[in-house]
């Protein structure tokens, strides 16, 4: 028995890397800094905390606050492998096949390549919260008591990031169809039923006690956060009214279904329509096995709850959407092969008809789409790293017009960068990603700097240089100065100039400076 486990730990844990490894290998060893992860050096621990992240800076304190990626994916690699491990025993997926198809998709998923892609610092924080929302739910289910220890992982992982409440609860709906279509007595499920309901009180408790904790003894620290209401944390929940939850709920099932049937990767409708038609057959099986009324009722009322279930985080945001909030969507993949080790059987021990159309189905839907979101991510990382050079090309270039400019001196002349490198006329779309709908906002920008507080970040961390950079309040008047209106775009020549005693550099025509605006860095 114990050869047996060692046996499947090792096979999961070779699966896990392997796929890992084909969906984003070509990342581990190259920077490709950009949007969010320009920040390399780690230091936004307070605005974590904020935000109701209040492990996270733990964390980052363990790991160290430079994103080295090798390291990174490394430590992603052990709690994806640990998450994995404990969701296929939770659910009963045994078979080695099986097992196989559940890593692949998992691992090459939309939000692990958005993760690595654009959010490097951070993959291994989710993936350890995907490890302690597993575990949750591997010890409620496994112990009588289990619900106690369980609580407090389920704190810990929503702790680094909420939206693995989700992710866990969505299993556990997983884990009380499994037994109930394996014929677990009314009586047990009930049991089971309200130790989940103090499993998932206890956590939120904790996890809610240890936010307003920190936020406590951190004090003044915290109080002058900035862009702390543009965010989807819990500071939001006070929003929330009766009113505002019906229509956030409804936009919730339509989110749902939208990412459902429009995933975020290449031949984006194919896998939609592979989606849907796996959840299809897999509900089918569910139906199959059970001859009660009673439980089949209770198995339809538990497939209907997994839309509300995978996307309520986006109601308690008040309808921040985002890549990285969607694992509890993915997960539903691990549903459908939970159903394949389900019962399907004749009599007389055989397999029915339905039971093999739907298993091939299944099987061949979740083949063509792990293998799509693998494409795809490699892709994203080509995309990405092309940009980099793109961005040192025009960095480098940027540096050399400003350097120009008479009475410039490095570090010490005040610099007023206005406007956004992705809106230059030198800014322009590579071939084959041409479509948008492929290349979602997260992806979308032609240069590693997205947002206009991205490029002082490029200049400082990535290329350590020396700039005296104005704040987005101090270059707002420039940006309404008539003289600057007057001023060509960059690499027009005469995009930079001395007024007064700053040197003001012009990227871009359009107004992106707004100090309300330019200070806030997007939803993640």
């Amino acid at each position: 028995m114990m050869d047996n486990m060692n046996n499947r730990l090792k096979y999961i844990l070779k699966c896990c890397f392997l796929f890992m490894l084909l969906a984003h290998g070509f990342r581990w060893f190259n920077t490709s800094f950009n949007h969010d992860s320009l920040i390399v050096f780690q230091d936004d621990g307070f605005i974590q905390l904020y935000l109701g992240r209040w492990l996270m800076p733990v964390w980052i304190l363990i790991r160290g606050k430079i994103a080295s990626p090798l390291i990174i994916a490394a430590l992603s690699i052990v709690f994806f492998s640990a998450a994995v491990i404990l969701l296929t025993d939770v659910l009963g997926v045994k078979k080695k096949p099986h097992v196989a198809l559940l890593t692949a998709v998992l691992a090459s998923c939309p939000v692990i390549t958005c993760l690595f892609t654009s959010f490097i610092s951070s993959v291994d924080l989710h993936m350890l919260a995907f490890a302690f929302s597993m575990l949750s739910v591997f010890l409620m289910v496994r112990f009588r008591r289990g619900w106690i220890p369980g609580g407090v992982f389920l704190a810990m992982a929503m702790a680094l990031y909420q939206t693995y409440l989700e992710v866990a609860l969505v299993v556990l709906v997983f884990w009380f169809i499994r037994e109930a279509v394996r014929g677990t007595a009314r009586d047990t499920l009930i049991k089971s039923a309200a130790r989940a309901c103090l499993y998932v009180f206890l956590g939120c408790l904790l996890y809610y006690a240890g936010w307003r904790l920190s936020l406590f003894l951190l004090g003044e620290k915290i109080a002058n956060i900035p862009f702390q209401d543009d965010y989807n944390s819990i500071t939001r929940l006070g929003d929330l009214s009766l009113t505002g939850v019906i229509p956030l709920l409804k936009d919730s099932l339509l989110s749902f279904f939208r990412y459902v049937i429009h995933p975020e990767t290449l031949s984006n409708w194919i896998a939609g329509g592979l989606n849907v038609l796996m959840a299809i057959c897999a509900f089918i099986r569910i139906m199959m096995e059970p001859s009660s009324p009673r439980r089949r009722l209770f198995l339809s009322l538990a497939v209907i709850s997994l839309p509300v279930l995978s996307n309520f985080v986006f109601i308690l945001t008040g309808g921040v959407a985002h890549t990285l909030m969607v694992m509890s969507i993915v997960i539903l993949y691990a549903g459908c092969v939970m159903t394949l080790d389900l019962r399907q059987r004749e009599p007389g021990g055989s397999r029915t008809f339905l039971d093999k159309v739907t298993s091939v189905v299944i099987i061949a839907s979740l083949a063509v789409v792990s293998f799509n979101y693998t494409i795809f991510a490699n892709q994203c990382h080509l995309k990405k790293a092309l940009e980099e050079e793109a961005t040192l090309s025009t960095m480098t270039r940027l540096i050399d017009r400003i350097e120009g400019v008479e009475g410039y001196i490095p570090g010490e002349t005040k610099v007023a960068l206005l406007g956004n490198l992705n809106e230059t006329s030198v800014s322009q779309i590579r071939p084959g990603y041409e479509d948008d709908d492929f290349y979602r906002a997260w992806n979308r920008n032609r240069f590693s700097v997205s947002y206009p507080l991205t490029q002082p970040w490029y200049l400082s961390n990535v290329l350590a240089y020396p700039i005296n950079l104005l704040d987005a309040g101090q270059c707002e008047k420039y940006s309404c100065d008539p003289e600057v209106a007057e001023m060509p775009s960059f690499p027009s020549p005469g995009c930079a100039k001395m007024i007064g005693d700053v040197l003001v550099f012009k990227l871009s025509d359009t107004e992106v400076l707004n100090p309300d605006e330019s200070s806030k860095r997007p939803r993640k």
